[in-house]
């Protein structure tokens, strides 16, 4: 995945799933953490680093649980069906074990990184994202269109008129390499998807 889609991952994700720093049920009844994170078998909750909250009412906070603690609380999560539809700020009250906020990006991190489809997927989606909410300017798109043309940057100066510094800049801020990862990258799921 590409640095800077990893980067904005998180902040973009959590717009969609919210962050949720304790288990709760999502609407379909499945154990969840983090940033829309699965847990759900018990076993992928009892991998995690859950800590107890740091609450008055908590003996030991910030302590690390148990497999046995991590698989009690999942299991009171799992076996109320009515927390699904009362959304996760219902499990809040009734949770003791927590992820921090680096567990959390650990979590995201290894869900994004090891699958090369999501990878390229993602990469594309968020290279389209820029590239449609960021505004390129008339010069820059016509800058862009000859590049296209000439695939290379001292001819397409020439074409414009301009000097090689204004065409390298027009690109830089049009997302000219993004525009190519992201036609690349499209290229390679339409031939994953469609041979």
């Amino acid at each position: 995945m590409f640095p800077s889609v990893q980067t904005a991952f998180r902040s973009f994700s959590e717009k969609f799933e919210g962050c949720v720093s304790y288990m709760y049920l999502d609407i379909k009844g499945l154990v969840t953490v983090g940033v829309g994170n699965l847990v759900d078998p018990v076993a992928l909750a009892q991998a995690l680093p859950f800590r107890f909250k740091n609450k008055p009412e908590i003996p030991t906070p910030g302590a690390p649980a148990t497999p046995d603690q991590i698989a009690a609380e999942w299991q009171k999560l799992k076996g109320n069906a009515n927390l699904a539809r009362e959304g996760f700020k219902a499990c809040e009250p009734i949770t003791e074990l927590e992820l921090s906020d680096d567990d959390i990006d650990s979590l995201i991190l290894a869900r994004v990184t090891g699958n090369e489809t999501f990878n390229l997927i993602a990469n594309t989606v968020y290279h389209l994202h820029d590239t449609l909410l960021q505004s390129i300017s008339t010069k820059q798109w016509q800058t862009i269109n000859v590049h296209m043309e000439t695939n290379r940057q001292d001819l397409t100066a020439r074409k414009l008129r301009l000097n090689e510094s204004t065409v390298s800049r027009n690109l830089r801020r049009g997302f000219w390499w993004q525009i190519q990862e992201t036609r690349q990258a499209m290229e390679r799921v339409i031939e994953a998807y469609f041979p």
